[in-house]
């Protein structure tokens, strides 16, 4: 007899197809294996399975999708003249099944050379986010910054 593998908060919604019948029980207290049972004997349903037929039962199993973040570039270098600015754009994809929810910080004390256009949003499967990083040198004297 075959199965599927089904997480934790799944959700089973069942539709027959003619005549009456009894209920789904099931059964989520173990993680790792989620049972379906058929009771055909339930008060109100008289109902006796004939040997020889075969009952087909459709049950839809539904779960929320994860997000997968896919961000380019991976790296900034930028070289800029004195006094000088520039900006580039971060692409922030989801390339998962459910809603990708993120926030940017800035690591390190820059002070205000480094900035962002936006520092969170929301990203639906298969979107992406586009934010403007920019670099701003005026007053700064020559160097390699973090």
């Amino acid at each position: 007899m075959g199965g599927i593998d089904v997480p934790e908060d799944f959700v089973i919604t069942m539709h027959w197809i003619q005549g009456s019948a009894p209920y789904l029980s099931t059964d989520t207290t173990t993680p790792a294996n989620h049972s379906w049972s058929y009771p055909w004997a339930y008060s109100g349903y008289a109902w006796t399975p004939e040997p020889e037929k075969n009952y087909m039962i459709r049950a839809v199993v539904c779960s929320s999708g994860e997000p997968d973040i896919n961000v380019t570039p991976v790296a900034i270098d930028l070289e800029l003249s004195p006094n000088g600015s520039g900006s580039e754009t971060l692409t922030i994809c989801n390339e998962g099944d459910g809603d990708l929810t993120y926030e940017i910080s800035i690591s390190c004390d820059t002070g205000e050379w480094l900035s962002v256009d936006k520092t969170d949003g929301k990203v639906a499967p298969g979107d992406c986010d586009d934010r403007i990083l920019t670099m701003d040198l005026t007053g700064l004297g020559c160097g390699s910054y973090p």
